[in-house]
């Protein structure tokens, strides 16, 4: 598994990657998966794992002191 982030992306560091080894690619955003994709073996498995946080899930405890 790998993960693209943009300053791989952007920089081009994606591109020299031995894809024979990375059964998975993992990225944050769909837009940057649908760059690379073309480019991209068609055996790979290609996932979007949104980043965030869910906050009706997860509610914030505030503590005096604690930011």
């Amino acid at each position: 598994m790998a993960e693209a982030v943009d300053a791989d992306i952007y920089g081009g560091h994606w591109r020299k990657v031995n894809w024979d080894w990375v059964d998975t690619l993992v990225s944050m955003s769909q837009h940057m998966l649908d760059f690379m994709r073309p480019k991209l073996p068609d055996s790979l498995d290609v996932r979007v794992v949104p980043g965030g946080v869910d906050l009706d899930k997860w509610t914030l405890r505030r503590e005096p002191g604690r930011g």
